[in-house]
């Protein structure tokens, strides 16, 4: 290398050092995902080729016939030497090690090649057994056979009953409680679906449906803080509205069951509200792990915008305690929500997933998970459901059910806008 003048000036050793390091990885790189598979293809094929398996053999029965035929001729020349200046070169001794060394060499590829052989049609088979059984699991998970049929008609009664609630709007006024009606009806179709797809029609499980309406946090006034609290469950009553990103209330007027006659609201509902924290994970150990703030269900379906499952609300709290960011207060909470004796005893396993956000909705929705109005829970009074993986089956049905949710929650909006400022305007007496 010269400079402007001509001069020529020695590359710095650390250039050279950087650029042999470089041209080493390029031939490992070449030795190691080129050369070497083609080679071990090419010996693999020649040593499983006829000829191969035909030399072998007659090289071990020349050098057996040579060892028996000069056996005192090969004996007195050991030690053996290829090159002559280096010692007696005996004939006899040459094409014996000759022999044997053709069939050694010919025998250890055989070897190899079958070993290689075999170990990739294990590998092969293995694949093949995987296979089987994730075609039987996805088989053993498959909604039962009419199931598809009764998700047309339970879409096509939801639907009828959402439209008639929302098209009537100019024909007369329309009220909540027939809006409220028309949410139940599409919950008693998911919670009737869930049902269908889980077990047959002569089964005794109970499944219920229910909606947790999201609230920001920052749009709540004082008195509506407080009134929320009252229904809080699972969080440190310590805390103020300003630890968390917002709030899912279940209203008992969006719930029903599959043990209510049709729509009805479920009786056995407590209106609670749930907290959404403002971060869903938090990093420990130097970011090797991470342990959630958001409670399973509702609050962690809506922090990640996705569906969510528990299987076993008997191990809730253990997850709670080994996977999440509770204190302990909030631990043994649970565990008494969930016991045989608590509020939520009926509720053994269940499946939650978010409602997108109408789009010409113009409620309160502020969350970074691109707008979510609340929450969908289905819960069943045994573990399991949706098990294996019936939630990736399940889930993509009730897409057509959420867009008639978010449609009707709207329009509730509204409503209750509606009724806020006629309040206001009312005259006192």
């Amino acid at each position: 290398m010269s400079d402007k003048h001509g001069i020529v000036q020695n590359e710095p050793p650390l250039n050279i050092a950087v650029k042999a390091s470089k041209v080493k990885m390029a031939v490992g790189d070449l030795w190691s995902k080129g050369l070497r598979p083609w080679l071990r293809d090419v010996l693999e094929k020649m040593s499983s080729h006829p000829v191969v398996g035909g030399v072998a053999p007659a090289s071990g029965a020349m050098a057996g016939l040579f060892g028996s035929l000069y056996a005192n001729e090969i004996k007195g020349a050991f030690p053996f030497y290829w090159v002559h200046s280096y010692g007696p070169l005996v004939p006899q001794a040459v094409v014996f090690w000759t022999f044997l060394l053709i069939f050694c060499a010919l025998y250890g590829a055989i070897v190899w090649g079958q070993n290689r052989s075999n170990a990739r049609q294990f590998a092969q088979a293995q694949t093949l057994n995987d296979q089987a059984q994730e075609l039987a699991e996805a088989i053993r998970t498959l909604p039962p056979k009419r199931f598809l049929v009764w998700f047309v008609e339970l879409y096509e009664g939801a639907a009828n009953i959402a439209h008639d609630a929302l098209s009537n709007l100019h024909e007369y006024e329309i009220s909540s409680d027939e809006i409220e009606e028309a949410v139940r009806v599409v919950l008693d179709a998911l919670s009737t679906l869930a049902y269908l797809y889980d077990v047959d029609e002569s089964a005794s499980d109970v499944y219920a449906a229910n909606i947790l309406l999201y609230r920001d946090a920052a749009n709540l006034t004082d008195s509506e803080f407080i009134s929320l609290k009252n229904r809080l469950r699972f969080v440190d009553k310590k805390l103020g509205k300003e630890g968390y990103l917002g709030f899912l209330e279940l209203k008992r007027e969006f719930s029903t069951a599959t043990s209510s006659q049709g729509s009805e609201i479920d009786s056995s509902v407590s209106e609670i509200a749930l907290a959404v924290p403002e971060q869903c994970w938090i990093d420990i150990d130097d970011g090797r792990k991470k342990l959630s703030k958001a409670l399973p269900g509702a609050p962690y379906a809506f922090c990640l915008n996705r569906a969510e499952a528990f299987l076993d609300t008997g191990t809730i709290a253990e997850w709670c305690s080994n996977e999440g960011d509770f204190p302990p207060s909030v631990i043994d909470e649970l565990r008494q929500y969930f016991s045989p004796n608590g509020d939520g005893a009926e509720i053994k396993s269940f499946v939650s997933f978010p409602i997108p956000t109408y789009n010409h909705c113009s409620c309160e929705v502020n969350n970074p998970n691109g707008g979510t109005v609340g929450v969908v829970n289905i819960h069943r009074d045994r573990p399991g459901m949706l098990r294996d993986k019936g939630l990736e089956l399940f889930i993509p049905l009730t897409s057509p059910f959420c867009q008639l949710l978010s449609q009707l929650i709207h329009r509730w909006h509204e409503l209750m806008l509606e009724k806020a400022e006629q309040a206001k305007i009312v005259p006192k007496v």
